[in-house]
């Protein structure tokens, strides 16, 4: 008698709430409104049930269905659940439509299914190939709706969750959805699988065990007709309702002809729940021994070899595989329908954990063996070898190895680590150094402290001075990211020591990487002078990353160092003039420090253009991290040169980039700082700037130079709360001795100007003006005339009277020759209130109406206010109409805005902007309506809230 409370339509329920969640869910999908379900609960209560029923549903309504499941024993084998997905459904399509689904941003994907011994298979950035997939899926959906189906998500491997997690977070208004189940959330949980429940918003189902009415109507089914009540009570209190648990059950019941009665109910409760396994090792040791040897196999490789292979591994002839499998599929203990799989993983779990311990060894290894021989992946190969016990076999660390570097190549970097350590146990390689290095370099990209240990044991024991080197670079990349920046300069000098070969290529490395060091780490640069005063600066343009980073040291040591603009931007034109690099990866550190130099020179032009080639070259090969590092750069080059709306909207492409590329963290605190101060003068609400301000994440950054930027950035806010105690003690954090903060250059960080409005408010005017005149005198010495300008404002609203109106006046004559929109309107409101003060009504009326007007039109809405403020006490009301036009637009609006603008398609503009195409149409939508306009083509070429262009340093 047939028993299936799990897989057929019995499975089904009490399952009403479950199914119509399912069924409406697919629906919509189907007809173009995507998202996802989660399928949660423990093992046996049915969540395949209703996976089967989603995709009979798909099916239905003709959907395209991919699937795949999560394997205990295939955790360590990265992208493992997206193989399953799509490599051999898109190797089953004409070459015609596979090129389709690849096009465009999907293309890197494509790539991912190349010989993974192949390093340049795989991109050099995870959110890179996350963004490919997805669009990947788009493509492919476009054509037909798809659904996706994975089951056992809790045994998947963490890049292939963090794939499902990025892209349901993308799903909206799409013919495309995730049906997920999930054993309940405990400690073993993947953290990409947390943050799927967390922040993907799923539809959560959580299949409820089955009642004590649904227990009898199955027991009367398939036991006895009679049953009475104490049989159906003694199955549902050792089952708990549990399906899975109830058909195995029922089926012994059936077995054993054990009777409906209270006798049966005795016999059934002296089973009891861990007795389920017995029961379904007693059903398998029924069979043959055949049958033993080969679900014993089977419970080893987890369903991945055919029948013939799986007899190969048991050591069985074909024919007696054969019958072996019949018998297992009668017993329903494995399923042949669908190649050779388990009924239920439970059934798996229970006959691999009955396998001796030997045994189960010596059948993993078999298997390594096995599919070693059949040119199967690393990976495939490596997960039996983790479950082999170490037998000094140079063959098992030279596959494991082989394995872990395939996985450092798929960003894998927790599965590199856990194949690496497990090769360093089988302690069979003669070449321990250098797995101590392979082994270091996992650690330090999954954070754990150890990888700087074995990084420095490596370098000990490697003898040839090239691969020290080379290790040594590792190392002190590792160590400047825990913010040991003098301990990673020490290993670098000590390495170029023992290279001895300081012209050579990897000499001239070993040198960029410890120039590059100074950047980040303050106070290195006195104590690697030495060593750098012996390398030459270059007379015209970089030949390699060496030279481009010392001219870009020049330039940002002139910066610091209070040398002439014009000095700091003739060095750093010729970086960016430079042909030693392509331009694709415009984050790389020596631009974007002589870009950041330049924009303290005020060669706004130059940072802008070049970060905005960036900026483009990034985005085309969907690099998160050259598009934050743009971004940033760009930001802080717009907000300085008064285009605040622009400034407004890179910040937010940061902001909203860093939660999927952590790397983008060190550009944090000055990041921050910028969008503080945008929303300051774009009128945010205070207690948001603060929150943003003041954000713990970003707190823990007071050793990088830019910590400077935010302290500044929150003394302005305090100033904005008229907290004026508090603002000095931020502003003091500006005034370091270390001038790589860049605190003695009010052109990179104009701090005595706020420190001074906070001391006349306290009543100190005598300290006052002490900081704003070394101010102006140091913006004076500097030559950036914006930076003057500020100065020269501060150094007036000290002052009172005539002082502070001819002192206004002079600092509005420098600002409107360095055309600094926002810093204009600001002096004008500043300017105009001072008039009305000493009296003269009319002048301060028309320089107010200037400044409100010029505000209004760059989004400058505190400015704007205070101006209308201050007119309306001269007896003049300006018409406050909301926002309209450019500065209505949200930042998000005016990037989509600013490419619908240069003619990108809605698709080309979601793939620039890491987005949904949804998203893209609302927000064109959005900016037709407040803009006036109908249609792309009728879209301003340029989105200047008015003709403000950029000013090249004169």
């Amino acid at each position: 008698m047939s028993v299936d409370p799990h897989g057929s339509a019995e499975g089904l329920l009490e399952r009403g709430l479950e199914l119509s969640t399912l069924e409406q869910a697919v629906d919509r999908a189907a007809a173009g409104s995507g998202g996802a379900v989660v399928i949660e609960g423990n093992a046996g209560i049915g969540k395949t049930t209703l996976l089967d029923h989603a995709r009979d549903r798909g099916t239905g309504t003709g959907m395209r269905i991919v699937s795949a499941s999560g394997a205990e024993l295939e955790r360590s084998f990265p992208y493992g659940i997206v193989r399953q997905f799509f490599e051999s459904f898109l190797f089953t399509v004409e070459a015609e439509e596979r090129t389709k689904w690849l096009r465009g941003t999907a293309e890197m994907a494509g790539k991912m299914f190349r010989d993974e011994s192949d390093p340049r298979a795989r991109p050099a950035e995870e959110f890179a190939l996350l963004h490919s997939l997805y669009w990947m899926c788009v493509n492919i959906a476009e054509e037909r709706p798809l659904l996706m189906l994975l089951d056992d998500a809790q045994w998947a491997d963490a890049p292939s969750l963090r794939y499902v997690e990025f892209t349901c977070r993308r799903l909206e208004q799409l013919p495309f959805m995730f049906v997920v189940a999930t054993r309940m959330p405990d400690e073993h949980t993947p953290a990409p699988l947390l943050s799927l429940l967390a922040t993907a918003s799923p539809d959560l189902l959580r299949p409820a065990p089955l009642s004590l009415r649904a227990v009898d109507q199955l027991v009367r089914e398939h036991v006895d007709a009679n049953s009475d009540g104490a049989f159906v009570a003694a199955c549902h209190e050792v089952t708990g309702g549990n399906p899975f648990l109830l058909r195995e059950l029922l089926r012994e019941a059936v077995e054993e002809q054990l009777p409906g009665t209270k006798d049966g109910a005795a016999r059934v409760r002296a089973i009891g729940p861990r007795g389920i396994a017995h029961v379904i090792l007693l059903r398998l040791r029924r069979l043959p021994e055949a049958a033993r040897r080969l679900v014993a196999a089977l419970s080893v490789v987890a369903d991945r070899l055919s029948l013939h292979e799986l007899g190969e591994l048991a050591e069985l002839d074909e024919d007696v595989a054969a019958a072996a499998a019949a018998g297992l599929a009668g017993a329903e203990i494995i399923d042949l329908e669908n190649g050779v799989r388990f009924t239920h993983p439970v059934i798996r779990t229970t006959v691999y954990e009955d396998i001796a311990a030997t045994e189960r060894r010596r059948i993993h290894l078999r298997a390594a063996r096995m599919q070693a021989d059949r040119g199967r992946p690393a990976a495939e190969v490596a997960v039996h070898l983790l479950d082999v016990e170490p037998r000094a076999d140079p063959w098992v660390t030279h596959a494991l190895r082989e394995a872990a570097g395939a996985a450092a190549r798929a960003r894998d970097f927790p599965g590199a680590e856990r194949l690496l350590l497990r090769a360093q146990r089988e302690g069979a390689d003669g070449d321990s150094a250098e797995l101590l290095a392979e082994l270091g370099s996992a650690e330090v990209r999954t954070g754990n402290p150890d990888g700087i240990r074995h990084l420095a044991a490596a370098i000990d024991a490697i003898e040839d001075p090239a691969r020290r080197a080379e290790v040594s670079i590792q190392l002190a990349t590792a160590l400047k990211f825990s913010l040991e920046f003098d301990r990673a300069a020490d290993v670098l000098l000590d390495a170029i020591d023992r290279l001895d070969l300081p012209d050579s290529t990897l000499g001239r490395r070993l040198h960029a990487e410890l120039l590059s060091t100074r950047f980040v780490g303050p106070g290195v640069g006195r104590r690697i002078s030495d060593e750098l005063a012996s390398l030459p600066l270059p007379a015209g343009a970089p030949a390699d990353r060496l030279d481009a980073l010392l001219l870009s040291a020049a330039a940002f040591d002139a910066a610091v160092g209070l040398r002439p603009a014009t000095e700091v931007i003739e060095l750093g034109r010729r970086v960016l003039a430079g042909d030693w690099r392509d331009d694709r990866a415009g984050s790389d550190q020596p631009l974007a420090v002589a870009a950041t130099a330049l924009g303290w020179a005020e060669d706004f032009v130059r940072v802008y253009e070049r970060c905005t080639r960036g900026l483009t070259a990034a985005r085309a090969r969907s690099s998160a991290l050259g598009t934050g590092n743009n971004a940033a750069i760009r930001a802080i080059c717009c907000y300085r040169a008064g285009r605040l709306l622009d400034a407004e909207s890179d910040v937010a492409t940061v902001l909203e980039l860093v939660p999927d590329a952590p790397g983008l963290r060190p550009l944090l605190p000055a990041v921050v700082a910028y969008a503080v101060l945008c929303g300051i003068d774009r009128g945010v609400p205070l207690d948001e700037l603060d929150a943003l301000a003041f954000d713990q994440s970003v707190d823990n950054a007071e050793q990088v130079h830019s910590y400077t930027q935010l302290a500044r950035a929150r003394g302005e806010l305090s100033l904005c709360h008229e907290r004026w105690e508090e603002a000095l003690v931020h502003f003091g954090e500006c005034n370091r001795s270390d001038p790589s903060f860049g605190g003695e250059n009010p052109s990179i960080v104009p701090w005595r100007e706020g420190a001074a409005l906070a001391h006349v408010r306290l009543g100190d005017r005598a300290t006052a003006r002490v900081l704003a005149a070394d101010a102006v005198e140091r913006a004076t010495t500097f030559g950036a005339p914006r930076a003057l300008g500020v100065a020269l404002r501060a150094k007036a609203l000290v002052e009172e009277g005539p002082a502070r109106l001819s002192g206004l006046a002079a600092a509005e004559g420098v600002l409107e020759e360095a055309d600094v929109p926002l810093e204009v309107a600001r002096v004008r409101c500043d300017l105009g209130a001072a008039l009305r003060a000493a009296g003269r009504r009319r002048d301060a009326q028309a320089i107010l109406e200037l400044s409100y007007g010029q505000a209004t039109k760059i989004g400058a809405v505190r400015i704007a206010e205070r101006a209308a403020e201050e007119l309306g006490a001269v007896g003049v009301r300006p018409r406050r109409e909301p926002a309209t036009g450019l500065a209505a637009l949200t930042p998000s609006e005016r990037r989509v805005a600013e490419l619908a603008a240069a003619g990108k398609t809605n698709r080309e503009i979601a793939q620039s902007l890491f987005v949904t195409q949804k998203t893209v149409e609302t927000h064109l939508g959005h900016v037709y309506d407040k803009l006036g306009v109908r249609s792309r083509r009728k879209l301003p070429l340029r989105l200047e809230a008015e003709p403000v262009e950029l000013q090249q340093h004169r």
